[in-house]
């Protein structure tokens, strides 16, 4: 993105602004938009890595689809190097405890070549059970009866502790038994 930004300036919206350029020059405009057609694709990968990731079932057929929709492997690939490397960026430059993305491209690069199932382009899309919203429901739920559960227990209690003893009435129960 940095170097798409140096070489072009700042345009909104980029990937709109490239396909024009394409349209209106041709394929000879290709190698001025590499840098614009990387940031675009990266973008992309990472949408869709969000979108499979989210909710499978609903948006698998949809994304195999996509024109720019490379494969699932390569969306976990850039959109998982994106996050190492931002939070690199932050807290480890030298990547001395974060992994780095960039030592698992040549691993990549084998799985693509080699045609390994979800790492090449029309590679058969597995679609998982669940994806991370159902997930998070299902943690929300069960926090939610943890919460209900707790609450439950804190307003019984005083309840429970304030009541008076029923020794006394026990006693003249028997005493009562006893006549």
């Amino acid at each position: 993105m940095r170097d798409a930004l140096k070489t072009f300036g700042p345009i909104k919206p980029l990937k709109r602004w490239a396909d024009e350029t394409l349209i209106a020059r041709g394929p000879s405009a290709q190698p001025m938009l590499a840098d614009a057609n990387v940031a675009i694709n990266n973008a992309l990968d990472v949408e869709y890595y969000k979108q499979y990731a989210m909710a499978p079932q609903i948006t698998a057929r949809r994304l195999f689809d996509q024109q720019h929709f490379e494969c699932v492997g390569h969306c976990y690939n850039i959109a998982v190097g994106q996050l190492l490397g931002m939070i690199a960026h932050e807290i480890d430059p030298e990547f001395s405890f974060i992994p780095d993305g960039k030592a698992w491209e040549d691993d990549f690069r084998r799985l693509t070549r080699s045609r390994h199932e979800g790492f090449y382009h029309g590679s058969p899309l597995r679609v998982p059970p669940v994806g991370l919203h159902a997930i998070y429901e299902g943690q929300a739920r069960f926090i939610q009866l943890q919460f209900l559960d707790g609450i439950r227990k804190a307003l019984l209690l005083p309840t429970i502790t304030s009541r008076p003893t029923c020794r006394r009435s026990s006693v003249s129960l028997a005493s009562r038994m006893s006549r």
